[in-house]
């Protein structure tokens, strides 16, 4: 199951075999859900939350991404934090709370481009650092020259 949740309101959602429902379905989601998202994101304290080393094979994987204030929180685990307990119920239940519309044609996450946009952006800060660095190097080494 993938659920993708704008900051539009837009729910992307396709459904596998334990889904509520399966396929490709597109939906909006109502302003009292999407306070309830918020609130869950605010409690589930994103900045500090991690997993640990786990070795498991008869659990589902889980994988959460979160894109908030241009970073990424990404969490690949057998076992999510207990913090995360009523998010997760949240993902799974908001799908059967929207009036899904089925999709044909294959859905675009819009995440990929979220994570692109970080990475050049953080690509670009790492280029601006060292190219300061540099200049702030060769005007010390203009300063500091010996002149014979």
């Amino acid at each position: 199951m993938t659920v993708e949740i704008t900051n539009k309101k837009e729910l992307k959602f396709i459904g596998g075999e334990y889904a509520i429902k399966k396929g490709l379905f597109n939906a909006k989601v109502s302003d009292s859900l999407y306070s309830e998202l918020l609130e869950l994101l605010s409690l589930s304290d994103l900045k500090n939350l991690k997993t640990w080393p786990q070795v498991l094979r008869d659990a589902p994987e889980y994988t959460l991404e979160i894109a908030y204030d241009n970073q990424i929180k990404c969490l690949k685990t057998f076992l999510l934090p207990s913090v995360c307990g009523d998010l997760i119920h949240y993902l799974y239940a908001v799908p059967g709370k929207v009036v899904l519309q089925k999709q044909e044609e294959p859905i675009e996450l819009h995440f990929q481009e979220i994570v692109a946009n970080i990475l050049i952006q953080s690509i670009l800060t790492k280029i601006i650092r060292a190219i300061i660095l540099l200049v702030k190097m060769l005007l010390w080494r203009k300063k500091n020259v010996l002149v014979l």
